[in-house]
């Protein structure tokens, strides 16, 4: 009687027996799949067609994101792609019940309804599946390969079997048993055949410059690869049979929570590395910002000196400040140090300030303007070779009138208003559009030193900007009093005059 009970003991039990029969191969498995694609297209479309629609929402929102502030958009973004996500995972569901239910001939309606209240569990298996591969990956990689294909099969397991979390990943994994490789390559071959024709189909769509057939295509591909995945499962249900005992099941759960665990951690530790290397790259890049806009005053700062003293500030270090338009220049972000200078002492008509880039290059600001350069410059003429110039008094643009120059620069400060209007305006920009129209304004009273409503509209172009640059109310005075001393007679230059002195 003894040996009889434990012979019925669990940790006696013997092991099943598992019944191996051939497996459908590849070709007959996609002809299949083919068959079930064609049957059940209409309902494919409709699921796929309501992937579509946020993700369509994400792209219309880019095309209008400069209407809306940027906190907004990026507000929006968010939401939606989470809802897409959301979305994805629920017609992911569905479309495995639609391939399920096909004889029943279920439509999209049905097909989601009965999806709905799969959400969570097919989630939770994703999530599950993911940490365990990556748990694996751990281990030289190949175990990673092989748990991936071991538990390939779970989210049918869920749909056919009502089996949920790691139960429907060992159900997964005793199917494939036998068949690991069987299995790898019918993957493999759906893999490629999918993979090659949506490829060729998006080459071919971008050559022709409509590259949104590509990614329909793609869209459209996923519901034939999960028809040949369900129709897989059905085939390793068919040829196999295999019954695991209880006590060997809670011994593999065990271990496979452990590499679970080893898979969390990895991920957390490559999340963490991602995080702060993006807030490392994020705080290198603000701090240039910051030092392009630094660099820029100076450009601005130079010209409205310029414009008085006929000579750039001259100073053999970089300036602690310009007089009268800067009191105190600022200093690089990151050590507080003064930015590089190239001493003008000997040639007032040059200058040249640059801030080392925590990206590639050097940010210069020269009587050329502003931009990027490869190298340290050395000489002034290298502070000038940078692609994108601000036209600078000593550059005139050539072919344009006085007036015309004028329009320009009046122009230029109609777009300084429009950006400060703005919740999330620019500041970048605006120092440069008030450079561009200093300068155009310099240029002008240069071509036409005589013309008195040159004067007085380079004046206007001083006057609107006094309360962004120090000491332009001062600089629109002389302008004003140029003008009125070439025409004394105008009663209107008179009142800027008096305004203004007052």
């Amino acid at each position: 009687m003894n040996n009889q009970n434990n012979l019925q003991s669990p940790s006696f039990r013997p092991q099943a027996q598992i019944q191996v029969q051939s497996l459908a191969g590849a070709g007959e498995l996609l002809k299949r799949a083919w068959h079930v694609y064609q049957q059940r297209f209409g309902v494919f479309l409709g699921l796929v067609l309501i992937s579509l629609i946020f993700p369509l929402l994400i792209v219309l929102l880019s095309l209008y994101s400069d209407q809306i502030s940027s906190l907004v958009s990026l507000l929006l973004t968010v939401i939606l792609g989470l809802i897409s996500v959301a979305v994805s995972f629920w017609v992911q569901i569905s479309l495995i019940f639609a391939v399920k239910e096909r004889e029943q001939k279920i439509g999209v309606k049905e097909s989601l309804a009965r999806g709905w209240h799969k959400i969570i569990s097919y989630s939770w298996i994703l999530i599950l599946t993911g940490l365990i591969t990556m748990g694996g990956m751990l281990l030289f990689i190949v175990p990673g390969i092989i748990f991936a294909v071991w538990f390939s099969l779970a989210v049918y397991v869920l749909v056919a079997e009502d089996k949920k979390g790691i139960t429907a990943l060992f159900a997964s994994k005793q199917l494939v048993e036998g068949k690991w490789w069987s299995v790898f390559w019918r993957f493999l071959a759906v893999g490629l055949l999918v993979g090659g024709i949506t490829v060729l189909i998006s080459l071919i769509a971008k050559f022709f410059n409509v590259s949104f057939v590509g990614n329909v295509a793609q869209s459209l591909a996923i519901p034939f690869t999960v028809a040949f995945e369900f129709l897989l499962y059905e085939e390793l249900k068919r040829v196999k049979i295999e019954a695991v005992p209880e006590a060997s099941k809670k011994r593999t759960k065990v271990k496979f929570i452990l590499v679970a665990v080893a898979g969390f951690l990895l991920i957390s530790a490559i999340l963490y590395m991602v995080f702060f290397r993006s807030l490392s790259d994020t705080q290198a890049r603000v701090r240039d910002v910051r030092r392009q806009a630094d660099i820029r005053m100076m450009v601005v700062a130079q010209e409205m000196y310029y414009s008085v003293n006929n000579h750039y500030y001259q100073s053999v270090n970089y300036p602690s400040s310009i007089p009268g338009f800067i009191t105190e220049t600022p200093a690089d972000p990151a050590g507080k140090s003064p930015y590089g200078w190239i001493n003008n002492t000997k040639n007032p008509q040059e200058f040249c300030a640059y801030a080392d880039l925590e990206g590639d290059g050097f940010y210069v600001a020269s009587r050329a303007g502003n931009g990027e350069v490869d190298a340290q410059p050395i000489l002034f003429s290298d502070c000038e070779k940078f692609s994108q110039k601000i036209i600078s008094p000593q550059q005139k643009e050539e072919g344009l009138s006085a007036d015309q120059l004028i329009e320009d620069a009046q122009l230029k400060i109609q777009e300084v208003m429009t950006e400060m209007a703005k919740a999330d305006g620019d500041s970048i920009k605006v120092q440069k559009l008030v450079a561009e129209a200093i300068n155009k304004a310099v240029q002008a009273t240069e071509l036409e030193p005589e013309n008195p409503e040159i004067w007085f509209q380079r004046g206007n172009i001083y006057y609107q900007i006094r309360d962004l640059v120090l000491g332009a109310d001062e600089w629109a005075l002389k302008s004003y009093q140029k003008a009125l001393e070439l025409n004394p007679s105008n009663t209107l230059y008179q009142q800027k005059v008096e305004e203004l002195i007052k």
